[in-house]
């Protein structure tokens, strides 16, 4: 097999008969070290994965749940998606895209959100993007209520990923509707001349998904 590193994705060629993933694992580290909003593994050129093979993605799904890595793997080949249908663990821990396109629409509207890992602002403003007549009302409101004290304004979407599928699945038509609402939350809050901060939450559970970042931004008020 043959391995090549192009920007933000490693390109697999040919047919992998053995764990390969001790390589991958060196140029997967160097990629996200470059590309923050995550990597693609693409898959369109692969031939032949036998179950050894199969391996390297079994160990692709333990790096990416230890490091909470964002890695996407593309265009699977019919045959090698079959294969990999039959490795316990790998069909509900593989995030797979069907084109390297796709997987990279997804990377980038992760990338576009704001990490939640500091802390907001003392006097910052939580608005769960739900529904689009909700989630503009609320955002209205919140804005009229910090538009004193000039507060930040965090417009928190929640992505629900079924049980079934990896967290960070990419999910084109549930992405495009996230970014489409948050572009239009974002204007209101910019015609109240207040700075917002954008969070895309993959979570099972919305309510869950706003509890968790509530916690971790340490938001007094939503």
């Amino acid at each position: 097999m043959v391995v090549e590193a192009r920007e933000d994705s490693v390109r697999l060629f040919g047919d992998l008969r053995d764990n390969q993933w001790p390589n991958l694992k060196a140029v997967a580290n160097l990629l996200l070290q470059r590309q923050s909003a995550g990597i693609i593994i693409d898959c369109k050129h692969l031939k032949e994965v036998t179950s050894e093979g199969a391996d390297t993605f079994l160990d692709a799904v333990r790096y990416i749940e230890a490091n909470k890595a964002r890695i996407v793997v593309a265009g699977l080949p019919p045959n090698v998606l079959a294969t990999l249908r039959d490795v316990p663990g790998l069909r509900s821990g593989l995030p797979v895209a069907s084109t390297v396109d796709e997987a990279r629409r997804s990377l980038q509207l992760d990338g576009t959100a704001e990490a939640p890992s500091a802390v907001a602002s003392e006097t910052a403003l939580l608005v769960p993007v739900l529904k689009k007549d909700t989630a503009l009302h609320g955002t209205q409101t919140a804005c009229r209520l910090g538009n004193d004290s000039k507060s930040e304004i965090h417009l928190a979407y929640m992505l629900s990923v079924p049980r079934n599928l990896p967290l960070q699945t990419p999910q084109p038509e549930l992405e495009q509707e996230a970014d489409s609402l948050l572009t239009e939350c974002e204007a209101v809050v910019k015609g109240f001349g207040l700075k917002s901060v954008r969070h895309l939450q993959r979570t099972r559970d919305p309510g869950e998904g706003i509890l968790t970042l509530i916690e971790t931004l340490n938001i007094k008020t939503l």
